[in-house]
């Protein structure tokens, strides 16, 4: 019975491949000569800028689809994702720096306004894409402090500092006495792993928002975070 019910989403997603869309894809990629950096590089901020006004939140697509996608049930563009869409902010302000466009600095802050609006009640980021019901992710949460941050440098708004200060004080709250986080990773990821070196980053996020806070406890708590990963680094890869 399972089988039967998974055909016609089996059949919808092998049908998708035939696309004239995705053949000129092919058929482009194949063609292009070009090696231009600055050609490429405006190419990329070109797709994020369609990746936000595929939804009218102001968050960032989580990705597209050339081919229906059976676990999002669609074919195309995948809803807003508060954590990626936090560490593309500072890249669409060092890219509206480098290219001289307002346009730019104004997604990233369409972007940081969003993320203020999306933000939990106690303070962290949700795990999944916008239209999952919301549940705590520490990765997540440290992801979106960075554009919270620069967003703060940019524009001298509290509201952002604010936001990233929130933020930090969930994570805070939710990391264990020695400095990993194990709990409320997020329920799209597992929690089965050896290890939760991938913080690191998270870590990071606290170490520049103790900066920009002026405030000693996240310092504290990234270099906690930071000592406790060096025994796994020393381990990895495997042998």
């Amino acid at each position: 019975m399972k089988k039967l019910q998974s055909a016609p989403k089996l059949l919808k997603y092998y049908s998708s491949f035939l696309s004239y869309d995705l053949a000129g894809i092919y058929v482009n990629h194949a063609s292009n000569t070009s090696h231009d950096a600055t050609v490429s590089l405006e190419a990329a901020v070109r797709w994020i800028c369609r990746a936000q006004d595929a939804f009218d939140d102001g968050g960032v697509a989580r990705s597209y689809s050339l081919v229906y996608n059976p676990y999002f049930q669609r074919k195309g563009w995948v809803p807003s994702y508060p954590e990626t869409t936090g560490y593309i902010i500072p890249t669409m302000f060092d890219y509206a720096h480098l290219a001289k466009k307002q346009e730019f600095h104004d997604r990233a802050i369409r972007m940081a306004d969003w993320e203020c609006e999306v933000q939990m009640e106690n303070g962290a980021v949700q795990g999944g894409t916008i239209d999952h019901a919301p549940t705590p992710a520490i990765f997540n949460t440290g992801q979106v402090i960075f554009g919270w941050i620069r967003a703060f440098q940019e524009t001298g708004k509290e509201r952002y500092l604010e936001c990233a200060v929130k933020a930090g004080r969930y994570l805070l709250e939710h990391q264990d006495r020695d400095g990993a986080w194990r709990k409320n990773l997020s329920q799209y990821a597992s929690s089965q792993m050896p290890f939760y070196t991938y913080n690191t980053r998270t870590a990071w996020a606290l170490l520049l928002l103790s900066a920009a806070a002026h405030n000693a406890p996240f310092k504290d708590a990234a270099i906690r975070n930071s000592s406790a990963t060096c025994p796994h680094s020393a381990a990895w890869p495997p042998h």
